[in-house]
């Protein structure tokens, strides 16, 4: 009979903790339903970067590495890349360097940003960035050896798929190295950089 008392009693108690429990599980996603409505209402984090970050933290506890993704959308299309952190420092310096090298001269960014909207003659490009003659054809066997750049039909310059693409991901990356925590810029930084000419 005691034994059986104390069996109530135990069965009791475990119902009271699982009760207990359950309350608490609810309470927890009150509070993380709670949490992701007041980040995106309060605009700290939109809803699309939410939905990233769940992709991105599926992929590293599925691989336990550091992950980087970075993806491209637009009305005829878009491109996704995905990468182990890792493995992107094993790259080949010397072809990072090239690839990279363009987009290190304000001149030839000015001149991708153009060839961004549409096609354009070399007319057209000297109109609009007053670069002339040797100048000119510099920059653009530059863009064209990195293949971001291809003449076609009537001797117009086009941005190629990968060259858009280049140009998105190192604009991107810039915006949040500009906006990163400690790194935002001065108005008066803002305009000695709108003042400065980088050489190419």
């Amino acid at each position: 009979m005691e034994i059986a008392t104390k069996m109530d009693e135990l069965t009791g108690k475990l119902g009271e903790l699982e009760l207990r429990i359950s309350k608490l599980e609810s309470r927890i996603q009150e509070l993380e339903a709670s949490k992701e409505s007041a980040v995106v209402e309060g605009g700290e984090e939109p809803w699309e970067a939410a939905e990233i970050g769940k992709v991105v933290k599926k992929w590293y506890d599925a691989v336990k590495r550091g992950v980087i993704v970075s993806a491209t959308r637009e009305e005829l299309g878009g491109w996704a890349n995905a990468s182990e952190v890792q493995s992107l420092t094993k790259l080949p310096l010397d072809r990072v360097v090239f690839l990279l090298s363009p987009f290190s001269s304000e001149q030839r960014l000015r001149i991708l940003l153009l060839l961004l909207e549409y096609p354009k003659a070399s007319t057209d490009l000297s109109k609009t960035t007053g670069f002339e003659g040797g100048q000119l054809y510099h920059h653009l066997e530059e863009l064209m050896e990195a293949k971001y750049v291809e003449k076609v039909y009537k001797g117009k310059y086009r941005l190629t798929e990968m060259g858009r693409w280049a140009l998105y991901n190192v604009l991107n990356t810039a915006q949040h190295l500009i906006n990163f925590p400690g790194n935002a810029a001065t108005a008066e930084e803002t305009d000695a950089l709108k003042g400065k000419s980088i050489k190419g």
